[in-house]
C-alpha cells in the first residue's frame, strides 16, 4: 500500500521534469508525441499496480479468513483448486489461486463489500499485462455491463463517482491516461481500506495500524521541474481521452437495514430528505449566478455500521469555480449531515466562510442565505 500511494505522487513529479510549458501547449507542443508514449507507459505501469496491489490484498485477506474461521472453507471451497482448508491457506498466502476465483469467493460467497470499479480495474491490468494494452475481444465492454461502474454509495473522497476515465478505441486499444491512472489508485486504496474494517471486524482479524510513508522531491528555487496534480495528463498531440460529462448526481444513500431505534431511523430519513434538499437547492444556486460547480464528492465521514448511525456524518464537499475560467483557484463549499443524541443537524462551511452549525436540520431561509454566502465568495474574493 505504501508503494502504490506514492505511485502517483512519482509520476506527477516525472510528467513536471520532463514538460516545460514555455516550449507551447496541448495542440503544438514540439514534444506532444513524446509525451504521448510517456503517458501510455506511466499510466499502463500505475493501473496495473493498482490491479495487482488489490489482488494480492484479497488472496492475502481470503488466506487469514480461512486460517482463523475454518467454517468459511465450506463457503469457499468451490471456487479454489486447492482440495483442502491447509492447502488453500498456503497457496493463497503464496497468491497461487486464480485471482478472479478469489474475488468472487469474497465478493459472492462471503458478500464483502464490493464496487464494479474492481473488476474493471482487474481486467484492465489483464488487458496490459497479457495483451499489450489491446482489448480485441470486448472485455472491458464485458465487464462493465456485469460491474457498472459508479453505483457504490461510498466513493473515494476526491473522486467524482460520474467519471469514469476508460475507454477502447476502435482499434481496440485502450485509451488511458492519467487520470485513469489516478482514478484506479485511489479506488484500489479506498477499496482496501473498506475491506480491511468490514472483513477484520467480521471475522476478528487482528490489525495494526502501519503508517503511510511519505516521499517527497525538492528542486532549486528557480529550478523548470514542477510538478503536475496527479490526475493532469502531458500535453499529448490530441486528447487521449475525451472530457467526461459531469451531471454532479448524487450517490444512493444507505439503507441501513439491520437498524431498530426508532430515534436513529428518524435522524436517518432527515437526513437522506435534508441531502437531497441541500443537493438540488446548491446546483440551482450555482445555476442561476456565476458560479459553475467542477467537482462533488458526495461521501461519509467515519465508519459506517449498518445498524447505527453513530460513528459517521454525511457530507456533501462542492468545489466551485467562476464560470468559464478553467485555471486558477476553485472555492469549495462543505456541508455535514451530523446528530448529536440522534437530533441531526447542519454544519457548513467554505474557504473563505467560518464553519457554522444550524438546527433543526431543515433547509430554513437562514441555512439557505449562508449556501449563498459561501458560493457567491467564489467571485467576490
Amino acid at each position: 500500500m505504501n508503494v502504490l500511494h506514492s505511485v502517483g505522487f512519482l509520476n506527477t513529479v516525472i510528467r513536471g521534469a520532463i514538460c516545460d510549458p514555455t516550449l507551447g501547449e496541448v495542440d503544438n507542443h514540439p514534444n506532444a508525441a513524446f509525451f504521448g508514449d510517456v503517458e501510455w507507459y506511466l499510466t499502463c505501469r500505475e493501473v496495473s499496480h493498482a490491479g495487482d496491489t488489490f489482488n494480492t490484498y484479497c488472496q492475502k485477506i481470503l488466506a487469514e479468513i480461512l486460517e482463523i474461521d475454518p467454517t468459511a472453507w465450506t463457503l469457499v471451497k468451490k471456487l479454489l483448486r486447492a482440495k483442502t482448508r491447509e492447502d488453500a491457506i498456503e497457496s493463497l498466502r503464496i497468491q497461487r489461486e486464480f485471482d478472479g476465483s478469489v474475488r468472487k469467493a469474497l465478493r459472492e460467497s462471503l458478500g464483502a463489500f464490493w464496487c464494479g470499479e474492481m473488476e474493471i480495474i482487474a481486467e484492465l491490468r489483464n488487458r496490459i499485462v497479457h495483451q499489450a494494452g489491446m482489448d480485441p475481444e470486448g472485455k472491458i465492454h464485458e465487464t462493465i455491463l456485469e460491474f457498472p461502474p459508479g453505483e457504490q454509495f461510498l466513493p473515494p473522497s476526491g473522486l467524482d463517482p460520474a467519471d469514469f476515465p476508460v475507454a477502447v478505441d476502435a482499434g481496440a486499444k485502450l485509451q488511458i491516461d492519467a487520470k485513469t491512472g489516478y482514478w484506479a489508485t485511489q479506488h484500489v486504496m479506498h477499496h482496501i481500506h473498506m475491506l480491511d474494517q468490514t472483513l477484520c471486524h467480521r471475522f476478528g482479524l487482528s490489525r495494526r495500524r502501519k503508517p503511510i510513508r511519505s516521499v517527497g522531491f525538492q528542486v532549486k528555487e528557480h529550478s523548470s521541474a514542477f510538478t503536475f496534480f496527479p490526475d493532469k495528463p502531458l500535453p499529448v498531440s490530441r486528447a487521449i481521452l475525451p472530457p467526461p460529462a459531469h451531471d454532479f448526481q448524487l450517490t444512493p444513500f444507505p439503507e441501513y437495514e439491520s437498524m431498530s431505534n426508532p430515534e436513529e431511523i428518524a435522524c436517518a430519513a432527515t437526513w437522506r430528505k435534508v441531502r437531497g434538499e441541500i443537493h438540488e437547492f446548491v446546483l440551482q444556486s450555482c445555476e442561476d449566478s456565476e458560479v459553475e460547480i467542477c467537482g462533488l464528492e458526495p461521501s461519509l465521514a467515519g465508519s459506517i455500521r449498518t445498524h447505527t448511525i453513530e460513528g459517521h456524518d454525511h457530507h456533501l464537499g462542492f468545489t466551485l469555480r467562476p464560470k468559464g475560467i478553467v485555471d486558477g483557484k476553485s472555492n469549495f463549499l462543505g456541508v455535514r449531515l451530523r446528530q448529536d443524541k440522534f437530533q441531526p443537524f447542519i454544519t457548513i462551511w467554505g474557504t473563505h466562510t467560518q464553519m457554522r452549525d444550524f438546527k433543526p436540520c431543515e433547509l430554513t431561509e437562514q441555512v439557505k442565505e449562508y449556501l449563498h454566502d459561501c458560493i457567491n465568495h467564489t467571485i467576490n474574493r
